[in-house]
């Protein structure tokens, strides 16, 4: 009588391993994360903060007759001042990082190539969807100043900050050690940095969705672009798919379908997004 075979069994040791292993993928994740937001808050004060005073600067100087009208902020055109450059540069530089951070965390890992090519490619998606939240039609500072100038430098500022955080992004992960060599204090403040991002995603779920975000002056509102916002949605769900992937370690064929997912959903976000900018400048350009 032919004995039965002996069902296999996973040693403790073997468990014990496989589990440190899931760990160490997912502070790996973790890392990839927090160094994103700090290369974007980085970008976001020296490009956003820093550029954004230079180019409103620049904008004065090209309509001097604007100087003295009032934005719809409610800025001095050609008013500058020392205070109010610090608080511009370090208020608006950090909030336009931290979320920028949540969106270079959502499409990252679906943006091709490395080095100079990764850095134009997230120029180009950074300015289809995210110049148009600043170059609207409903934006009644552009009949203040010569607008096909003014139109260039703020899309010329959203490209250099998607180039930016690209080169930031590569180079601390170059120089930062990988979750393997991290020290818990470094492990602790990717956590913290991670659970900081969490907050601007509300910001950024409102630009995207929220009626109004924007103050206009016909007090109207933001229109805002709801179907980019889906496409972007669409490449989130794909990303914490694949980070569970990479943490589980599931077969190859799913990775390679949420990889198609992914990447298409980004690239209709950037078509769609690059269809709004298109519509926003000829509103601004036939009024002007």
């Amino acid at each position: 009588m032919d004995a039965e075979p002996i069902p296999a069994t996973t040693s403790p040791s073997a468990t014990s391993e496989a589990d440190r292993a899931r760990r160490l993928r997912a502070a790996e994740i973790t890392r990839d994360i927090a160094i994103g937001g700090l290369a974007s808050l980085i970008a976001g004060i020296l490009v956003v903060g820093v550029g954004g005073r230079l180019v409103m600067r620049l904008i004065a100087a090209l309509n001097p007759e604007a100087t003295g009208l009032l934005t719809t902020a409610g800025a001095t055109i050609g008013e500058i001042t020392t205070g109010g450059t610090m608080f511009f540069v370090v208020m608006f530089g950090s909030l336009a990082g931290g979320m920028v951070g949540v969106v270079w965390a959502i499409v990252s890992p679906w943006i091709p190539g490395g080095g100079l090519v990764r850095a134009v490619a997230s120029a180009l998606v950074a300015i289809a969807i995210g110049s148009f939240l600043v170059v609207r039609t409903d934006e009644g500072d552009f009949g203040k100043v010569a607008p096909p100038a003014a139109i260039a430098l703020l899309v010329a500022l959203f490209g250099i900050l998607g180039l930016a955080v690209a080169v930031f992004d590569e180079r601390l992960r170059r120089r930062l050690p990988p979750a393997s060599a991290s020290s818990t204090a470094s492990q602790v403040a990717y956590i913290v940095l991670d659970a900081i991002g969490l907050v601007f995603l509300t910001l950024v779920v409102s630009a995207y969705f929220t009626h109004g975000t924007f103050p206009t002056e016909s007090g109207e509102g933001f229109s805002p672009p709801v179907e980019i916002g889906i496409a972007i949605v669409v490449v989130a769900v794909a990303t914490v798919i694949s980070w569970g992937s990479r943490v589980l370690e599931h077969p190859l064929a799913l990775s390679r379908s949420v990889t198609v997912i992914g990447r298409g959903a980004l690239a209709a976000a950037v078509a769609l997004g690059a269809i709004r900018l298109a519509g926003e400048v000829s509103g601004i350009l036939a009024a002007a």
